[in-house]
């Protein structure tokens, strides 16, 4: 197992410990549990999502689907999770950090369901 597929196994027993069914249903409850505030907004012109650390929001654009906009919740918590630091310095992730960020939402929506 590489340290992303161990640091999503383990957030995920750890954050969906006592919530049952779909990993998807309580992103938002996770997200908020970290002081984060989440925000569906209907604009396409934001993109898929966001999240800014400053205000303390993560936004996501409800255009998408139910299952895009799960995926792009559980990616902004990886970056969250993954990157806090390196956000909170004002930094700009790099692509492939990005990615990183995307393939810890897959495994953290995968592991939970397991």
């Amino acid at each position: 197992m590489t340290t992303l597929q161990i640091t999503c196994k383990r957030d995920a027993e750890m954050l969906l410990r006592s919530r049952r069914g779909n990993p998807a249903a309580h992103l938002v409850n996770i997200i908020e549990g970290f002081g984060l505030k989440v925000c569906g907004l209907p604009v396409s012109s934001m993109g898929e999502g966001f999240l800014s650390l400053r205000t303390g929001v993560v936004g996501v654009n409800l255009s998408l689907s139910e299952e895009e906009r799960a995926f792009i919740l559980a990616s902004l918590l990886g970056r969250f999770r993954l990157f806090r630091s390196h956000l909170e310095a004002g930094l700009t992730l790099s692509e492939a950090q990005e990615d990183e960020a995307d393939e810890y939402a897959g495994q953290f929506l995968l592991a939970a369901r397991v």
